[in-house]
């Protein structure tokens, strides 16, 4: 379990990273890998987790696809579910992208994922910067 004195909204982004992982990678149902997340959170953070898990596997050809272009070869697997998750959390939900950046670096740390950690900044700020025109054509 993830201890309490991490702030909420890291808490909630490793398990989404957990969750996506277990249904991208190693092919678990969402409510599956859901049970299995939320027992490592307080039940005021489960609808948040839902939220972000849910979202991001629902826009996750797109994303994919973005991050395919934009990352490099050796981004981890991790890396790459932190990159979709952070994206969708940018464009879906009430968060800040200087916040959202800086949670994505305490996520890299927390992942043990050093260097990670300067792939999932640039892609993310590229990849929010695109303009329409051009993530038509990634997708």
């Amino acid at each position: 379990m993830l201890g309490t004195r991490q702030p909420r909204a890291l808490r909630t982004a490793l398990q989404a990273v957990k969750t996506l992982r277990r249904v991208v990678w190693q092919q678990q149902s969402l409510e599956t890998a859901f049970g299995t997340s939320k027992a490592a959170l307080p039940a005021y953070e489960h609808g948040t987790l839902r939220d972000l898990c849910s979202g991001t596997l629902r826009h996750w050809h797109f994303y994919a696809a973005v991050i395919e272009a934009l990352a490099p070869p050796t981004a981890s697997d991790d890396a790459r579910l932190l990159m979709a998750a952070t994206l969708y959390e940018a464009e879906h939900m009430r968060s800040s992208r200087a916040k959202l950046l800086a949670r994505a670096d305490a996520c890299c740390e927390a992942l043990q994922l050093p260097e990670g950690r300067q792939a999932v900044r640039e892609v993310c700020t590229r990849a929010l910067a695109l303009t329409p025109q051009d993530q038509q054509a990634l997708h």
